[in-house]
């Protein structure tokens, strides 16, 4: 059985504390009172490295690695 899905992938990008977050969950918040459905995620790549540089504290990343490691956990979101 084949599934057709349509939907719109709405990505909010800036730098720290430029308000991302806030003007998505109002966006998020308007397109439901306008009845459509809304899944809202958060890419995991600032929790990951935090966890594995908390756990191994001697690991440096190099430029190289750190990118693909960011590259990595975007595929994966």
């Amino acid at each position: 059985m084949s599934h057709k899905y349509s939907g719109i992938l709405i990505v909010g990008e800036g730098c720290e504390g430029s308000g991302k977050s806030t003007i998505l969950k109002l966006l998020a918040a308007y397109l439901r009172q306008i009845s459509y459905i809304v899944v809202e995620t958060k890419e995991p790549y600032g929790e990951y490295r935090k966890r594995l540089l908390d756990i191994h504290p001697e690991i440096a990343l190099s430029p190289e690695e750190e990118l693909d490691f960011f590259i990595r956990n975007r595929a994966e979101h």
